[in-house]
């Protein structure tokens, strides 16, 4: 055989075979199943040993034309689907198309271990092998059409079941489509040309195509006559398609809208596009949308503000909202020195507020606080506006992009969050800068969980804390050194160590003693500054670190020491600009300190509070876990009635994989009353986003247990699925109104 470039030996080797099964690969570089299967291939060859199967993989445009043996590869260029040949002693044994590994697996398994024979399969005919391919794919839409459309009738079905008469009346139903971002990449250049395909009541519109892109605009109108009585339709139908302009066009992704949602109330929206065919459980894309169901004599109201197209599952009521600028990084650069002069207005209830500029950076540092009354009777609005501006001394200022914060997520609790502002004109899908923000909801007459008092957890006695050393300190002086020092503070009390001279480095062993009383003082935590001094001129602030109370050991663990990185201010903002090496010993008011005492002075929650960053309590996890487990706990003494369970499952985080370094092919699995409901899967992810929702029938006099089953899955294409981790929650938890929870997965040894 002629030469061919593959994995790992020439095609003129396989002649030398002695009853060795090769399985050669012919793919398209672009493709990305294609060679996601090379991973998996790589783990047959090495449970069935180099002696039994090899493996080569090659790309079909590195095959010459003008070589006779090769013309048959030549002929699957451009083909997503990829081809296997499987030869065993250099002879051409069985041939396969598509992405079935349990298939072909059992086939390669059973070719190893067949007596060796001299068949051969007929000569290849390109022609013939891409009309076959065709059908395979013509076969698989049209399944998966037959699906989709059985969903369809279903749903339809259910929907009018449960419709009141009233809750539709003629009318017509407006969309603009706005744009399109983060589109998946179908073609070679690693982009797409996509368009949309609007259908309602039976009528079709489409969008102009847009070229080459994962990001764009449309801006078009399109309007439905609608009337209940002669369609069943409730939902706009979006499809995202990519434009081929030789061959059929591809489909890359779906949408539902809801057109109930929109009744006399014209609102802008975000979507998520679910794949479809290889796409299948991805989120392949985000829209931007604004929808109107107008009825005749009804009065529209119009919200200018964007909202997020999802299941909040929280009964909003009045309160004030607080939103904290903490700082902002990654800006997009505008200005012609490749820097931005960033500021924020912050936009919500009909206010706009904005931060002070910067100037010439590409991130910034606010920490500026605005406060908004919020009245769900009066306003639209249900999320906080956030738009990144460039300042422009001369000439009008630019936007640069926008954010948006769904408030539901922080009521009654202030948590921090990192969002990305996604880019608007030019910069439009683009992610334009990361903002670090704080947030709460407040609902007045309500407690703020994060305001739970733990001061009687903790017992009055001294903080002795010794600064060992820093070292990887952030160079501040013109010799790419520094002349660092540490300023130590706990309850109003200031304290500092010695400097050190043209370092990055320094040692100092200082110890610090402080009196804590914790009826005296509301601090949990000693703050410490890292600072460069300077001969002339104002002393630099390098960075900030701080060592929350509960971190600090009992006597008996002195000696062991402990790490923590300085994170930088103003133009060092986010940056680890040293590392600190310190001991913190708490002193009981006995002068001594048993492991009962340490135990009291350490919030009584598990230890995976405190996982934050530098050992920071978080308390958003321990007031999570208290109420969740308040919740659970004891005899449950709801009142149930008969009527249905609505589960939407929004997502997942922090996933923990099977193989670490990894990640997971996440799906999520509800069971409650003997039924069991499975959300899409999403792949190679620890954060998946799912918002899939499933509806139970509820009966209390049949159903024993009254607790829904979530169970987190890793998907497998070869071998059984993964069990991660699963979690209950009492269904009467959520009687009175629904609720948008968070609860932990648990695995087998109870790790998050």
């Amino acid at each position: 055989m002629t030469k061919a470039p593959v994995w790992n030996f020439e095609l003129q080797d396989l002649e030398q075979t002695q009853n060795t099964v090769l399985v050669l690969e012919i793919y398209a570089e672009w493709c990305g199943y294609c060679k996601a299967i090379q991973t998996i291939f790589r783990r047959i060859q090495l449970e069935q040993g180099d002696d039994k199967v090899q493996y080569a993989h090659v790309r079909a445009e590195l095959f010459p034309q003008d070589v006779e043996d090769f013309q048959k590869y030549v002929a699957l260029r451009g083909k997503s689907r990829p081809c296997f040949d499987i030869y065993k002693n250099g002879r051409f044994k069985e041939r396969f198309f598509g992405c079935a590994m349990p298939k072909i697996q059992e086939k390669i398994l059973a070719i190893i271990k067949a007596p060796p024979d001299d068949d051969i399969l007929p000569d290849f005919n390109p022609e013939t092998a891409i009309a076959e391919e065709q059908k395979i794919e013509a076969k698989e839409q049209a399944d998966e059409d037959q699906k989709a459309a059985v969903q369809q009738v279903k749903a339809r079905d259910e929907v009018i079941l449960t419709e009141k008469p009233l809750d539709y009346k003629a009318g017509k139903v407006h969309i603009k489509v706005v744009g399109v971002h983060d589109v998946v990449s179908l073609d070679p250049t690693g982009k797409s040309d996509p368009y949309f395909k609007v259908k309602f009541a039976d009528k079709e519109a489409q969008t102009k195509k847009l070229k080459n892109t994962t990001s764009g605009e449309y801006n078009e109108d399109f309007s439905f006559d609608f009337d209940p009585s002669t369609t069943q339709d409730r939902e706009l139908k979006l499809e995202l398609w990519d434009y081929d302009t030789f061959g059929k066009d591809d489909q890359i992704g779906k949408a539902d809208i809801p057109i109930k949602s929109f009744r006399s109330a014209k609102k802008p929206v975000v979507v998520n596009i679910n794949g479809t065919g290889d796409n299948y459980g991805q989120k392949v894309g985000q829209l931007d949308a604004v929808v109107l169901y107008e009825v005749p004599n009804e009065k529209i109201a119009v919200q200018q503000r964007q909202q997020s197209f999802a299941f909040t599952g929280v009964e909003y009521k009045p309160g004030t909202v607080f939103v904290n600028i903490i700082g902002v990084t990654n800006v997009a650069g505008v200005d012609s020195n490749g820097k931005s002069d960033p500021y924020i207005k912050v936009r919500f209830g009909g206010l706009d507020y904005e931060t002070k500029h910067m100037k010439d950076t590409l991130k910034a540092e606010y920490n500026e606080e605005f406060t908004f009354a919020f009245d769900p009777i009066k306003t639209l609005e249900r999320q906080v506006l956030l738009e990144l501006w460039d300042y422009d001394t001369v000439g009008d200022n630019d936007q640069i992009g926008n954010a948006r914060i769904q408030i539901s997520e922080f009521r009654n609790r202030r948590k921090k969050i990192d969002i990305d502002f996604r880019g608007v004109g030019k910069l439009y899908g683009q992610k334009v800068g990361k903002l670090s923000t704080e947030v709460l909801y407040q609902v007045y007459g309500e407690k703020q969980l994060s305001d739970k008092p733990i001061i009687q957890e903790y017992k009055a006695g001294k903080l002795n804390l010794n600064i060992i050393g820093v070292k990887e300190v952030a160079a501040a002086d013109t010799n790419d050194k520094s002349d660092p020092y540490i300023v130590v503070k706990f309850a109003g009390i200031e304290d500092k160590t010695e400097k050190q001279k043209n370092v990055t480095e320094a040692v100092y062993n200082k110890e610090f003693n402080f009196d804590f009383d914790p009826d005296a003082t509301e601090e949990r935590q000693v703050n410490l500054e890292l600072w460069d001094y300077n001969t002339i001129g104002k002393n630099e602030l390098l960075g900030k670190a701080n060592v929350p109370i509960p971190t600090f050991k009992s006597e008996s663990e002195r000696g062991q020491t402990s790490v923590l990185d300085f994170r930088g201010v103003d133009s060092r903002f986010l940056q680890n600009v040293g590392k600190l090496e310190y001991e913190a010993i708490y002193i009981g008011p006995e002068g001594g300190q048993g492991e009962s005492e340490i135990f009291a002075l350490r919030p009584r929650t598990s230890s995976r509070a405190f996982a934050g960053e530098d050992g920071q309590p978080s308390i958003d996890e321990l007031e999570r876990t208290a109420r969740i487990n308040e919740q659970d706990e004891g005899e449950d003494k709801t009142e149930y009635k008969k009527g249905k369970v609505t589960v939407r499952i929004v997502g997942v985080r922090d996933i923990e994989p099977i193989y670490k370094g990894g990640k997971s092919d996440a799906f999520v699995l509800v069971k409650f009353n003997d039924e069991e409901k499975k959300t899409l899967t999403v792949k190679d992810t620890l954060n998946a986003e799912f918002n899939d929702e499933f509806v139970f029938d509820f009966d209390p006099e049949n159903v024993e247990d009254k607790t829904i089953l979530f169970e987190l899955w890793d998907s497998d294409n070869i071998t059984k699925n993964d069990f991660l981790g699963e979690i209950k929650t009492r269904l009467g938890n959520y009687k009175e109104a629904p609720h948008l929870v968070e609860l932990d997965f648990y695995g087998f040894d109870d790790r998050k």
